[in-house]
C-alpha cells in the first residue's frame, strides 16, 4: 500500500472522528439547554403560584371584634303569682354586642416552609344591669342564703343583677403552608394558648316578704368572683380559596385543651339582721377546660408594592369556652355552678404581608 493511500485513510479517520466528537458535544449542549429551560420553566411556574397573591412569610394584622358574650347559669331570680307554687319565669342576665381587639404578627422561621405566629386577644364585656320590681313580692331569690324556711326568706320584691367578664388570651403557633394551586392553600396549625378569664357577679335583693329576728337573716347582697388562668395546646388549620384573582373565602378553626387554676370567692353581706357578719365561700381547684374557635369570611388582597400586600377581610367568628366559670352559691344548700362562655359576632381584619 502506497504512502498516498495511507495518508487518505488517515485523513478520513480524523474527519469521521472529529465529526462524531462534534455531534456528541452538540447533543450534550442541546440536552443541557432543554434541562435548563425545564428548570427555568418550573421556577417560573412556582413563582407564578406564589406571586402575587400567595401567603406572605412576614405579616402584621389587626382584628376588630364586635361580639356578644353569653354566660350559662346567670339566673338571678324566678317569678310567679303564687307564693309556694313552682317558679314560673326566670330573671336572667341580658347580653349585648361589645367591641374587642386582636393583634398578631407572623415571623418566618424557614422561608416558604415554616413560620411562627404570636396573637393577643382582648375582650372585656360589661352588659347592662338587670332590674325587676314586684310590689306583691312574688320574686324568688336564686342566690340567697336561707336560714329560715326555704321559700319564706327568699321571697322578695326587688332584684338587681350585674355581670362582667374580662378575657385576655395569647396564642403562639407554628404553621406550614401547603399550596395546592394559585387559588387554594392551607396552613396546618400547632401551638400553645394561654388565657386569663375573670367573671364578677353582683346581685342585690330587697324588700323581703319575711324578715326574721336578730338570730336569723338573709343576705341582701351577693358578690361572686371567679378567676381562671390556664394554658394548653391546640391544633387547627387556616386557609384561603380564591374565586377571583384577589378575592376569596378565608377560614380558620382550632380546638384547644387547657389546664387551669380556678379561684372562686362568693361574699354574702348586708343581712336583714344587723347581728350577722358577712360570710364568704372560697374555692381553689385545678381543672381542665376546652376552647373551640371558628372563623369564616371573605377576603380581598391588594398589591401595594412588588412584595407588599394588603389584605382586608370581613367575617363571622364563634368561640365556645367550656366550664371556665365556677361560682359557689347558696340555694337552700351550697352548690357549685359551672357555666360555658360563648362568644359570637362579626369581625374585620386588616393585615400587611411582606
Amino acid at each position: 500500500m502506497s504512502y498516498d493511500m495511507l495518508g487518505m485513510l488517515s485523513i478520513c479517520y480524523l474527519f469521521f472522528t472529529s465529526s462524531a466528537c462534534l455531534g456528541a458535544t452538540l447533543a450534550i449542549e442541546a440536552n443541557s439547554g432543554e434541562e435548563g429551560y425545564a428548570r427555568e420553566y418550573k421556577s417560573q411556574s412556582i413563582e407564578k403560584i406564589k406571586d402575587p397573591y400567595s401567603p406572605k412569610p412576614f405579616t402584621f394584622f389587626t382584628d376588630v371584634l364586635y361580639m356578644k358574650a353569653i354566660e350559662d347559669g346567670l339566673r338571678y331570680a324566678e317569678t310567679n303569682s303564687f307564693t309556694f307554687s313552682p317558679p314560673g319565669n326566670s330573671i336572667e342576665q341580658d347580653f349585648n354586642y361589645e367591641f374587642g381587639v386582636r393583634v398578631g404578627v407572623t415571623i418566618p422561621i424557614k422561608e416558604d416552609e415554616l413560620s411562627c405566629g404570636i396573637i393577643y386577644t382582648r375582650y372585656h364585656a360589661e352588659p347592662d344591669c338587670v332590674t325587676k320590681i314586684d310590689s306583691q313580692q312574688f320574686i324568688f331569690a336564686c342566690l340567697g342564703a336561707p336560714t329560715y324556711l326555704p321559700y319564706g326568706n327568699t321571697q322578695c320584691g326587688y332584684v338587681r343583677g350585674a355581670w362582667k367578664c374580662n378575657l385576655d388570651k395569647i396564642d403562639i403557633e407554628i404553621k406550614k403552608p401547603i399550596i395546592f394551586s394559585k387559588s387554594f392553600f392551607v396552613f396546618p396549625l400547632l401551638g400553645v394558648s394561654s388565657a386569663i378569664i375573670t367573671h364578677r357577679v353582683d346581685v342585690s335583693y330587697r324588700d323581703y316578704f319575711i324578715v326574721t329576728g336578730p338570730s336569723f337573716g338573709t343576705a341582701q347582697s351577693i358578690v361572686g368572683k371567679s378567676r381562671t388562668w390556664g394554658c394548653g395546646s391546640f391544633i387547627g388549620a387556616s386557609g384561603r380559596f380564591s374565586f377571583l384573582d384577589n378575592v376569596g373565602f378565608v377560614f380558620r378553626g382550632t380546638a384547644a385543651l387547657m389546664c387551669g387554676s380556678f379561684d372562686a370567692t362568693t361574699r354574702f353581706g348586708e343581712f336583714t339582721s344587723s347581728d350577722i357578719q358577712d360570710g364568704f365561700i372560697r374555692e381553689n381547684a385545678n381543672r381542665l377546660f376546652t376552647l373551640f374557635q371558628l372563623q369564616a369570611g371573605l377576603s380581598a388582597k391588594f398589591l401595594l408594592k412588588e412584595k407588599v400586600s394588603l389584605d382586608i377581610a370581613l367575617g363571622w367568628e364563634s368561640q365556645i369556652w367550656s366550664n371556665q366559670m365556677r361560682m359557689t352559691w347558696y340555694s337552700t344548700i351550697p352548690s357549685t355552678k359551672e357555666g360555658n362562655l360563648t362568644l359570637y359576632g362579626p369581625f374585620a381584619d386588616i393585615s400587611l404581608g411582606f
